[in-house]
C-alpha cells in the first residue's frame, strides 16, 4: 500500500486537528475534550480504512 501526497496531507490536517482540540482544553470540560479526540480519531481511522478498501477492491 502506498501512501500518496494526498494521504500525508490529510493526515497532517488531522494531526492539526487534534492540536487545536487540545488548546480547547482551557474552554471545555477534560472529559468533553477526550470525547471529541475520540471521535475525530474514529473518523479519521474510519476515513482511510474506507479508502484502502476501496483502492483493494
Amino acid at each position: 500500500m502506498k501512501i500518496s501526497l494526498y494521504d500525508n496531507k490529510l493526515s497532517n490536517f488531522f494531526i492539526s486537528l487534534l492540536d487545536k482540540v487540545d488548546n480547547l482544553e482551557n474552554i471545555v470540560l477534560k472529559d468533553n475534550i477526550d470525547k471529541i479526540k475520540q471521535k475525530i480519531l474514529k473518523s479519521t481511522l474510519t476515513f482511510f480504512v474506507q479508502k484502502y478498501i476501496m483502492k483493494i477492491l
